[in-house]
């Protein structure tokens, strides 16, 4: 079968079966906090504790509305961008359930492959294909990369050979779609997965975000709406210099705000 031109690898149909933990009403409801809480507390020991403590004495608490204020605003944005990602791949949820749920998954964001949070939940609730929330995903953060590189060249061009930092970078993006998506780079892809231990048992699912990911990157909207990741760079770049202004005013712009990203 072929969709826009394109001839799709797997010619069957699997779904990926996600356990039942929903089940485990009080497990579900305890795992969010105590991975904040560990994250958290990673990140202070991660630094100089008295230094931390520092700096909550010295924060601004009257710019804490703002920084709460744009910190939301950047998950609600990230939420309705990737809601018009998942129709386009055949996954229709309201706007409002894409957005809470990309909310939810932010618990596990700073665990390794702790973004794929929000595709388990979304492919769980909507009852649709996990390779294409993950697709969807892929090409969210992809060209949210994208446009934070852009945000950051003013501040990456003032640092003595920046230049080939970003040139390697837009050369990463650029590589990760064509493998993913330009069907002869895919093939070489597709082969040394299905000769891979452990990760070949997931050939179907590969081809099923290759699939999909083939289809979006045809999708006008695509890269028509890609002026809401600017909008969703800007908040993440905003919040960083808020906290920023928050703790010693003054001494972070927001050029050197997006350069930290």
């Amino acid at each position: 079968m072929s969709t826009a031109g394109h001839l799709r690898h797997s010619r069957y149909e699997r779904t990926f079966h996600i356990g039942h933990i929903k089940d485990l009403h009080w497990l579900r409801s305890l795992i969010p906090p105590v991975l904040g809480l560990a994250a958290i507390l990673a990140l202070v020991l991660a630094i100089d504790p008295a230094s931390f403590a520092v700096a909550i004495r010295r924060f601004n608490v009257a710019l804490l509305p703002a920084i709460i204020a744009v910190s939301i605003g950047y998950y609600v944005v990230q939420g309705i961008r990737w809601h018009y990602l998942l129709v386009d791949v055949g996954i229709r949820m309201r706007m409002r359930d894409v957005v809470l749920l990309t909310l939810a998954g932010q618990a596990t964001s700073l665990l390794p492959l702790g973004e794929l949070t929000r595709a388990v939940l979304v492919a769980e609730a909507s009852k649709g294909e996990f390779g294409a929330a993950v697709a969807a995903e892929t090409v969210q953060e992809l060209l949210y990369m994208f446009v934070l590189l852009l945000f950051a060249i003013p501040g990456l061009l003032a640092v003595p050979h920046a230049l080939g930092g970003i040139i390697v970078v837009i050369l990463f993006i650029v590589g990760v779609l064509a493998g993913l998506t330009w069907c002869p780079m895919y093939r070489w892809l597709r082969l040394a997965v299905s000769k891979t231990p452990l990760i070949k048992r997931t050939l179907h699912q590969v081809d099923e975000i290759h699939n999909d990911l083939t289809i979006l990157m045809r999708k006008p909207g695509t890269i028509g709406w890609s002026w809401l990741s600017a909008v969703q760079a800007a908040a993440m770049i905003s919040t960083l210099w808020l906290v920023a202004q928050a703790v010693a005013p003054g001494q972070l712009s927001w050029v050197n705000a997006a350069l930290v990203f």
